[in-house]
């Protein structure tokens, strides 16, 4: 008996001593470092000595930039953090919102932008985490931070379907995260990715369009990046509803982490460390879904007869010299879609079909940044990138065997250079000069059956190649401290049909006070037809749409932003457009209208269209 009393006691001791070590586990503050640099937003050098510290913690912690701009802020409390930085005679940074975990540093990049002088005195602003990463898009931008993807719902980690929730912007159907921005079609949007621009970065693609069923994209893998629904810089062409300019951060210079998730779309697995310790480093992520899992286990998120799996990798591989960086990245991803026959009974044409929908994507680039003098920097991006899209739909014939009535396949390639010389010599003008050249390579097929003669028609079979030239240029000037006005043109010469534009763009911001300021902004915006509208063969006739010309878009845009003390912010937006040179069927019988289409390769003979207007206003 007494020997069971001291089991009982040992037991009660035992529980007892590890109660108080749980509660003295949870007691303890959890906490984590942030590290980050601080450099000139004009000509990328280091700013030494600019004060950088954490907001709202008592005791404060804080530090100042290295000779090389760099910072560490330890022992930071794990939550949502807001960070400061502040540097005499330049603009302070403001970074909220920040989401920081006990198990992974948090590096944050502040770019500084130099005070307006006027007379002795040196005007500057607060850049918050709402402003463009891009200085000279003063309207209709929204900046996207990582952290974003993450805490919003429904966003399953995807920029597309976050962005569905601006004013303005809503989704083209539920089940596609491609979106139509203040009406204009979903293939106007220009996807970018570290300077360069890149197909259609989602699995399950919509053919010849812009978005797919979840992005490429990993919240893992990028940086602070930008969204775009209008009235753009300069340097952005062949594009007129919207553009993601999409950024990778760097890895850790200094620690080695490794991060995995499990969630119900599948495993999203990372690496990133340095390879020499403050110099260079890596980041690399690998997603696999896991739903062709919970199909085999009879779960179909899509629907009951539709089963899709896919995968996809990036990196980045950074190194940074005494006046240089260079770095050395790629994205890609490989889906599957298939859709499979209803069972027994069948009693419409829809429960005899079944198709497989392949889809891939691949980019791989590298970026390489010099830094001239205190005043100037060149940056060169090269890439090279293809694209596969195959859809194969069939239908069971009598004997239950699979016959193939419709087959499309969207084959396309890209070898791209790009670059920019940016020059500041001083605090009230910046002047940036560049350029985007595009060897394009297209291979089109779409064939389908008719079942009247049992013959395929193929209303598209295309082989051909195409430069497309993009030189630009814009200046910045800032007349008064309060007023910043942004002037700059957008080239482009598609040499497949001789087809050229040059567009003028226009930007100006006032800042009233410190809470509140209106953006005006106007420009042109051209963009190339659908590659499948160039090699439509019709009625015998080989390539009718071939000599179409660049569709045109004439957009106006004027922002009211105020910023009221407790951090809410009301921006109200009004939105002007003219389209023009839209394809439209020639046919005065048939209604056809490019822009309504957002997947597969139109077959229609079409002729450019004069204009056609559209307004929008953004709360």
């Amino acid at each position: 008996m007494k020997e069971g009393n001291r089991y009982q006691n040992l037991l009660l001791f035992s529980f007892l001593l590890t109660t108080l070590s749980v509660n003295r586990l949870f007691a303890q503050s959890l906490t984590q470092t942030i590290r980050g640099v601080v450099v000139d937003a004009t000509n990328r050098e280091p700013l030494i000595g600019a004060e950088v510290y954490v907001m709202g913690i008592d005791p404060i912690i804080g530090t100042v930039s290295d000779a090389e701009g760099k910072f560490v802020l330890e022992q930071v409390p794990v939550g949502r953090r807001t960070v400061v930085c502040r540097y005499t005679g330049y603009s302070s940074f403001e970074r909220d919102n920040i989401l920081l975990n006990s198990a992974k540093e948090y590096f944050i990049e502040m770019a500084l932008s130099p005070g307006v002088e006027m007379g002795e005195v040196v005007v500057t602003d607060t850049k918050r985490s709402y402003q463009a990463v891009n200085q000279l898009a003063v309207a209709s931008t929204r900046r996207l931070e990582p952290e974003e993807l993450q805490y919003h719902a429904a966003t399953a980690n995807d920029p597309g379907r976050l962005v569905m929730g601006f004013p303005g912007v809503q989704p083209a159907r539920d089940n596609s995260n491609d979106i139509v921005i203040r009406g204009n079609a979903t293939q106007g949007l220009l996807w970018r990715l570290e300077g360069i621009d890149i197909p259609n970065p989602n699995h399950f693609a919509t053919r010849g369009g812009s978005g797919g069923g979840i992005t490429i994209f990993s919240a893992t893998m990028l940086g602070s990046s930008d969204f775009s629904m209008g009235a753009f810089p300069a340097e952005y062409g062949n594009a007129f509803s919207g553009v993601f300019d999409m950024q990778f951060r760097n890895g850790n210079l200094y620690t080695k982490e490794h991060t995995l998730r499990a969630g119900i779309l599948g495993l999203d697995i990372a690496t990133e460390g340095p390879i020499q310790k403050g110099k260079s480093s890596y980041l690399a992520n690998f997603r696999y879904s896991t739903l062709g899992i919970l199909n085999a286990m009879g779960v179909y998120l899509v629907g009951p007869r539709t089963g899709n799996n896919f995968q996809d990798f990036s990196f980045k591989i950074f190194h940074k010299g005494k006046k240089s960086q260079f770095s050395l990245w790629g994205i890609g991803g490989n889906s599957v879609e298939s859709f499979r026959p209803a069972d027994s009974p069948r009693t419409t044409f829809s429960d005899y079909s079944q198709y497989n929908f392949t889809t891939r994507m691949g980019v791989v680039g590298a970026s390489y940044n010099y830094f001239i003098n205190d005043q100037a920097y060149i940056r060169l991006n090269l890439a090279y990138m293809g694209q596969n899209q195959h859809m194969v739909k069939d239908t069971l014939n009598s004997t239950e065997t699979a016959t193939n009535y419709e087959e499309e396949k969207i084959n396309n390639s890209r070898l791209s250079l790009s670059g920019f010389y940016k020059w500041s010599p001083g605090t009230k003008t910046s002047f940036k000069l560049g350029f985007l050249a595009t060897q394009l390579w297209f291979d089109l097929n779409s064939r389908e059956l008719n079942f009247n003669t049992h013959t395929f028609l193929e209303a598209i079979k295309g082989t051909g190649n195409s430069i497309l030239w993009q030189p630009y240029a814009q200046l910045s000037y800032h007349p008064h401290p309060r007023l910043m006005l942004n002037l700059g043109v957008h080239g482009m010469a598609l040499s497949m049909n001789e087809s050229k534009a040059i567009d003028p763009r226009f930007s100006m911001k006032y800042r009233f006070t410190d809470q509140t300021d209106v953006a005006l902004a106007w420009g042109r915006q051209s963009s190339m037809q659908t590659p499948g509208i160039y090699f439509t063969s019709v009625d015998g006739i080989d390539f009718p749409n071939r000599s179409l010309p660049l569709i045109h878009s004439d957009q106006w845009v004027l922002a009211l932003t105020h910023l009221f003390k407790n951090g809410l912010r009301i921006q109200l937006e009004g939105y002007h457009q003219n389209l023009s040179n839209v394809p439209v069927n020639t046919d005065q019988n048939q209604i056809f209208w490019a822009l309504n289409t957002f997947e597969g390769l139109p077959i229609k003979p079409s002729a450019p269209m004069a204009w056609v207007e559209t307004m929008a206003s953004m709360p």
